[in-house]
């Protein structure tokens, strides 16, 4: 998902962070031309990460997945974003 979402930044001309945990390899995040964010641990806590850092800077959280509260652009993501 995250090369699909970078492709529509760059479309748009917003900047882009992508937080990834730590298992992630770097040939897989490798040519994104984001800003990468490592976060030690898994998964789920890259995304309480990734959602933080975003409320801290005043930036939107785009992510595919959904907690309370947080419905609305998981759904637009999973639902209208083409693979690209």
């Amino acid at each position: 998902m995250a090369d699909q979402l970078l492709k529509v930044h760059q479309l748009v001309g917003a900047k882009c962070a992508i937080f990834v945990h730590s298992d992630v390899s770097n040939e897989r995040i490798a040519g994104f031309g984001a800003q990468i964010i490592r976060v030690y641990g898994n998964y789920d806590d890259s995304v309480v990460e990734a959602s933080r850092v975003a409320a801290q800077e005043g930036w939107i959280t785009v992510s595919d997945t959904s907690w309370a509260g947080y419905k609305r652009i998981p759904r637009f993501v999973i639902r209208d974003i083409p693979p690209l």
